[in-house]
Order: structure tokens, then sequence, then C-alpha cells
């Protein structure tokens, strides 16, 4: 019997049947997990593209930025609530022999059982000549006022001047002399009606929201208080932290801590330390922060199969870009200089994560970005 004999044909389909399903098996599995079987140490046979952005225009920094919040004038006091509504904030009015220029607002109490009465309140900022101001209601001469450089003047409104519904106030400068030439000119602020209720109003509170990526280098906080007491007395807290005490009508600038500013909501609360009324002008809150980026955070994904091909140096990581100026890339925090902005390439393994990656557009100018990409070759 000869020993050259061939397999049997069954043998030979089933030997087919086990190189055909091995090599199904092989085409069916992703790339990375094929190269992984078949040990292939040479580069992916095509690019996988991790990030590519294209024609992006990249708002740069310039030193730093500053906010600025205004706040409405307030009171504190210890005899009862106000509320403010402010109807002017300066006005010329004139007056001589034969006419006169008044100021004229309406008003709609809020009647409730916590209501007390109404008031105008205003300042005279300056005037020539000699006059009056008289202050009418609903037609009714309520107050007549000599005004003098840098009065406060606080007229109340008894409810049985009052109605229902719309009230008629009129400011009307009376020039006081014969002289028909003469006119009597008066510069009014801060023209006020305020509502009055039941209870004290000593502390106040205001608020300003801090980014989770912006840094605080400054903080100052402007008012001017005013107060008919001489013994007026109050204090400013930051965050519950104790900023400022005075018992002075003045105009204040006011440096706060940065290290007493947070991240997210922070509140100034102002309280009065004695028994007495002070007003509180336009508060203003300038913050100045350190240079803040414009650009966004860019994302891309590694899985376990491309961290095993970075891992196992079987892959090239290139970013590539082309800009019109040099500038930085933060990358997982790891910051990259783009020297050669035109065509730019560098291998950036080492800066990946497994998972997320993070990549911000870092520059002092503006950017046009032609291209930046990031692939697995």
């Amino acid at each position: 019997m000869s020993d050259n004999t061939l397999p049997s044909p069954t043998a030979a389909v089933f030997i087919l049947i086990v190189l055909s399903g091995f090599l199904l098996f092989i085409l069916s599995i992703p790339e990375v997990d094929r190269q992984e079987i078949l040990r292939d140490r040479n580069s992916v046979s095509e690019e996988i593209n991790l990030l590519s952005l294209n024609d992006i225009k990249i708002d740069g920094y310039d030193g730093y930025k500053r906010d600025t919040i205004n706040y409405d004038s307030f009171n504190l006091n210890n005899d009862y609530q106000k509320v403010y509504y402010q109807k002017s904030n300066n006005t010329i009015l004139n007056s001589n022999l034969l006419t006169s220029e008044s100021f004229e607002f309406s008003y709609n109490p809020i009647v409730n059982n916590e209501y007390l009465f109404s008031s105008l309140e205003f300042n005279i900022i300056s005037l020539s000549s000699y006059g009056k101001l008289k202050v009418y209601l609903n037609n009714n001469l309520i107050s007549e006022i000599s005004p003098l450089d840098g009065q406060k003047i606080k007229v109340d409104f008894d409810i049985k001047n009052q109605i229902n519904g719309n009230n008629i106030v009129k400011i009307v400068p009376s020039y006081q002399g014969l002289n028909p030439f003469n006119k009597f000119e008066i510069e009014l602020s801060e023209i006020n009606y305020v509502e009055n209720f039941v209870g004290s109003s000593d502390t106040y509170k205001s608020s300003f929201f801090i980014e989770s990526d912006v840094i605080i280098s400054e903080a100052t906080l402007y008012y001017l208080t005013r107060s008919p007491d001489y013994n007026t007395k109050y204090s400013i807290y930051l965050n519950n932290n104790f900023i400022y005490s005075s018992n002075n009508n003045k105009e204040v600038s006011l440096n706060l801590p940065s290290t007493y500013i947070s991240e997210g909501l922070n509140i100034i609360e102002y309280q009065l330390n004695s028994n007495s009324d002070i007003d509180f002008i336009l508060p203003i809150l300038q913050l100045k922060s350190e240079r803040s980026f414009k650009s966004d955070y860019y994302s891309f994904d590694i899985d376990d199969r491309l961290a095993r091909l970075i891992i196992n140096n079987r892959v090239d990581c290139k970013l590539y870009s082309s800009s019109n100026i040099d500038y930085e890339v933060s990358l997982n925090n790891f910051n990259l200089q783009i020297k050669d902005y035109n065509s730019y390439q560098k291998d950036i393994c080492n800066n990946l994560v497994y998972g997320e990656n993070k990549l911000q557009i870092i520059s002092n100018n503006d950017i046009d970005l032609d291209y930046l990409e990031i692939v697995l070759v």
C-alpha cells in the first residue's frame, strides 16, 4: 500500500470550513482588535481621526477683564420698610414771572394691612436766583419749600389726600420777584416715589455670581451714603466676613478682599448699627478677573481598544495644525506651543488619556484656524 495517499474529502472539507470560519471571525471584529489578534506591529491601515476642527475663529484675550454691576439705591432704618420707585435721575426746572416748567408723575399705591404712607424724596443739586418749590398731590398743595444747595427733601403724602387708583404728583418751581427777565432755575436729582410699610429694614443684601473658570484679582465697591442723622453707623460684610464700618456721610470706595470671594453666589450684606436712617445711593461693584479665555473646550474619547494601540506604541498620535498666527493648546492640562503655524505637526501620545480628552485653544490674539486635527496613524 502506498504512503502518498491524499486526505479524504471529508477531512478536506472540514479544514476548509475551519479556515473560512477563522477568516470570517477575523474580518468581523473591529480593526484594532483584528490587529491585536494578528499581532500587527505596523501602523493602522487607515488613519483614525480623533478630533477635526476646520475654519474656526477664536477670540483671544487682552489683559484683564473688568465687569461692572450696578445696584439700585436702598435705605436702612429702624422705623419702617421702604420700597423705592425712581421717577427721574436728573431734572432741571425753570420758572420766571410768567411761566414755570414743572415735573409730574403718577403713582398707584399698594395699599394693604402693612401700608403706612407714601412719600416723595429728592435732592437739590444747584439753583440760581431765588424761588420756591411747591409740591402738589392731586391738585392739593402739600408742601412749599425754600430750597438750599445740597438739601435733601422728603415730603410725606397723607392718606387723606390720596385716592384709590392713580395719584398725580407735581413739583412746581415758583420764581419770587417782579423782574420779568429773571429766571429761577433748579436742578433736582434722584426723584423717588417711596412706599413705606410696617416694620424696620435694618439689613440689606445684594449678590453677585462668579463662574467656575473665573479668578477674581480685584473687587471694588463704590457707593454714596446720605443720612439726616450725625450718629449713623453701619457695617458691611462679604460672605459673612466683616469688611468695613463707618458713621460718615460720604462717597466710599471699598476694596473687597479677593480671598473672601468664592465660586458661585456671593452675598454683600449691609447692617445698620444705630437707631437712625441712612440711604445708600447707587452702589456699583467692579470686578477685575485674571485673563479669561473665550475659546470653548473641545473633547474627544479614547476607548480601551485605542488605548491599547497607543500604550503598545503601535500608532503615532499626531496633532496637525494650520492657522494665521502662533498660539498655544492646552491638552489635558499639558500646554503645547504651536510655533510653525502654517504647517505644524507633533506627536502627542504622551499627552493623551484614557476616556475623555479636553483641548482648549489659547492666545492673546484673535486666531483664524484653518484646521486642527488629532489622528492616529
